[in-house]
């Protein structure tokens, strides 16, 4: 017997079983939830069935999210079959194609803003709205959200706003429906070639650089998103309410240095300081750090570096790379010791040769 054993969830946006929905449905069916599907056009009807069908579910339901009184229709249809509702999952978003690529404001008008949030942001509370008579005392209301919400990610843009705002509604929701049990909670994926991502201009360059850059060096699936919004889903998360959960192998902790150049090229090295910060195999040469007043400097950074860091010798040619990020995080907060020496000493280890090296870097 699942976790999610005699729980009723209603998911939306299952487009292709490439979707994040459709992870989501299969790690709900296998875990035990009775589930009913929603979709959007007639020219999509028979399509859902056939996923429903897979799952075990006969409850295919029509849902215009950007149309209120079809989303009052759905779960007046939904209310004929069930007397509850366990869950609700919010897997839509859309953004017109030149709002989520390029320049942001090239892409900006009042329409495709008013599009982006109304079918990405909007649809959330007004569905929880329609299915509050039916939710269960501890329901779980799950929604999806992207990086881009957080921080610029390349010709994300207006889509990046509608995410903010999605996730702004979910603490508001939660608020609203915490004293009456009921949690509500989004997933931030890593990027996933669903439909959706295709549509967005230099995704493939996005999935290189989460790969290379993300602490466990791979992108995320959509089986691996559909386990953590199971756990949402269920009562094994009955403490976990207005959350925003990062299922993106860890990317979002390291992710300086995502927003690209001004021509959208990730392949590019970052200017200045942040070059150090992704710069793999740094080899400075000894010569260019004479004179620079780092036998003192690393003298008093050595004498407080906290245990098992080892001592910080900028003599060898090599530096660790492992440890780059902690290091240069470090010492930012010792610059009011020592600022003058600190950010003479910075610019010499970590831009100084950076021209010469830039040939032999990649991102």
């Amino acid at each position: 017997m699942g976790f999610l054993s005699g729980k009723r969830i209603l998911l939306t946006g299952l487009l292709s079983n490439r979707s994040i929905a459709y992870g989501i449905a299969q790690a709900c069916h296998r875990e035990g939830a009775e589930l009913a599907f929603t979709y959007v056009g007639e020219r999509f009807k028979e399509r859902v069935t056939g996923f429903a069908k897979e799952f075990g579910s006969e409850l295919v339901l029509p849902c215009d999210v950007a149309d209120d009184a079809q989303i009052e229709e759905t779960f007046t249809a939904l209310k004929a079959h069930w007397d509850h509702l366990d869950g609700l999952v919010h897997s839509i978003g859309f953004a017109p194609r030149e709002a989520i690529a390029g320049d942001f404001l090239d892409g900006l008008t009042r329409e495709n803003f008013k599009i982006a949030h109304d079918i990405s942001a909007y649809s959330f509370p007004a569905l929880a709205k329609a299915a509050l008579p039916l939710l269960s005392a501890d329901a779980s209301l799950l929604t999806l959200t992207y990086f881009g919400a957080e921080k610029v990610v390349p010709n994300y843009n207006t889509m990046g706003l509608a995410k903010a705002s999605l996730e702004a509604s979910v603490r508001y929701l939660a608020a609203a429906l915490g004293p009456k049990g009921i949690r509500v909670n989004a997933i931030s994926a890593g990027p996933i070639k669903t439909l959706a991502a295709s549509g967005i201009q230099g995704f493939s360059k996005i999935l290189d650089f989460v790969e290379t850059h993300a602490p466990l060096r791979r992108n995320v699936s959509i089986e691996q998103v559909g386990n953590a919004a199971a756990f949402l889903l269920s009562d094994l998360a009955a403490g976990v309410s207005a959350e925003i959960m990062h299922v993106d192998s860890g990317f979002n902790a390291v992710a300086a240095g995502m927003a690209a150049t001004e021509d959208h090229d990730l392949t590019r090295q970052l200017p200045d300081l942040k070059y150090a910060a992704v710069k793999s195999d740094c080899d400075y040469r000894h010569d260019s750090m004479q004179g620079s007043g780092f036998d003192g400097l690393f003298g008093i950074f050595n004498d407080s570096l906290p245990d098992g860091w080892g001592r910080f010798d900028h003599r060898i040619p090599n530096l660790d790379y492992e440890n780059i990020m902690q290091v240069t995080l470090w010492l930012t907060k010792k610059i009011h010791e020592c600022e003058k020496q600190f950010r003479a000493a910075v610019f010499n280890v970590f831009a100084c040769n950076r021209d010469d090296h830039a040939k032999n870097t990649s991102v």
